[in-house]
């Protein structure tokens, strides 16, 4: 298993710039609810992976800033539970039982000019302070892994191996939950404090946070589902390879 990515400290004005594009009212979210104790819960979530855009040509003012800022507070445009929250394409959504869906493959791509003429009414909702940067205001903010990857893919595949309302070819056994659970459970004395949270029981997945997901994908999840053989066990093998595959890309 490759080791995960090592993240460069900002500079000063990267820090900078940080810090004007949050919303004056609003404190930075961390990790954790409670006060840190080690730098990794003073770690915004979606710097744990962050991804740059560069604006300027000249080499000596170039700043980098880290796309995980680019927020809905900041973009000023609808969440991904509006009718016309998708930030790729111009597609109305269904609600589809309580979920928005963008089920349509065609849709008409939106464009960075296209956002800043602000030609969708119904997906913005206030001006953008960021597009006088230079950044692309589509191209250049990738969709937020957090919510896709890990409260969304990860938290699906547990489901569907432990919840009752998945289909019996991908149910595990609860002789074999019951393993995971304890493998689970037996590795929070191993667990360093890098880790905001330590592992808990497939009874408890329902309340597992993103960080939790995110650690049982990349880490815990390929040591206690090493015994368990069965076609959804495969499915998460190959989310997590590429899971690290791509970041091994971006860091490269």
């Amino acid at each position: 298993m490759p080791e995960p990515p090592q993240l460069a400290p900002l500079d000063v004005e990267e820090q900078r710039l940080y810090s004007e594009l949050l919303p004056s009212d609003r404190a930075p979210h961390p990790i954790s609810k409670g006060a840190p104790h080690h730098p990794a819960e003073e770690t915004h979530f979606g710097r744990l992976y962050p991804r740059s855009c560069s604006f300027g040509h000249d080499k000596r003012t170039r700043s980098r800033i880290q796309a995980a800022c680019v927020g809905l507070d900041t973009s000023g445009i609808k969440s991904h539970r509006g009718y016309y929250g998708c930030d790729k394409c111009l597609q109305r959504g269904i609600n589809n039982n309580h979920r928005m869906t963008f089920p349509e493959a065609t849709a008409t791509c939106r464009t960075d000019e296209s956002f800043r003429l602000g030609t969708d009414e119904d997906h913005h909702l206030t001006q953008c302070p960021l597009v006088d940067t230079g950044i692309d205001m589509v191209a250049g903010c990738p969709h937020d892994y957090m919510h896709l990857v890990c409260l969304g893919v990860v938290r699906c595949l547990l489901e569907l191996w432990v919840g009752t309302g998945g289909s019996l070819r991908t149910r595990i056994s609860s002789l074999q939950a019951s393993l995971i659970s304890g493998k689970l459970l037996a590795l929070t004395h191993y667990i360093p404090s890098e880790f905001v949270r330590r592992p808990r029981a497939l009874s408890d997945r329902l309340r597992w946070k993103a960080t939790e997901l995110r650690q049982f994908l990349l880490f815990t999840g390929p040591i206690v589902l090493r015994d368990v053989k069965c076609m959804i066990t495969s499915c998460f093998s190959l989310l997590q390879s590429i899971f690290w595959l791509v970041h091994s890309i971006v860091y490269t």
